[in-house]
């Protein structure tokens, strides 16, 4: 979950960046590379890690459904009783 976040956050945030310049209108289309690069020098590594907290949750959210709903259907092995 958090691990994970930490790695995807990055790109989500490139992501959304660049389809929000792409609606506005703004600057000319660079690549995601330039476009990362550009983030970092301009607001630091904070830029890149924005909203960072809430993929979080999300995910740590998503991982308790997964598995108690895994828990629930995945079939359980049967008990069997010694015969006598």
């Amino acid at each position: 979950g958090a691990a994970e976040a930490c790695v995807i956050t990055p790109m989500e945030c490139v992501k959304i960046a660049m389809q929000s310049e792409k609606a506005s209108g703004g600057a000319a289309p660079m690549g995601t590379i330039a476009f990362a690069t550009a983030m970092f020098r301009s607001g630091g590594v904070a830029s890149l890690y924005s909203g960072l907290a809430a993929t979080v949750l999300k995910h740590t959210a998503h991982s308790c459904f997964y598995f108690a709903a895994f828990h629930e259907v995945a079939p359980r092995p049967r008990r069997t009783t010694p015969s006598m």
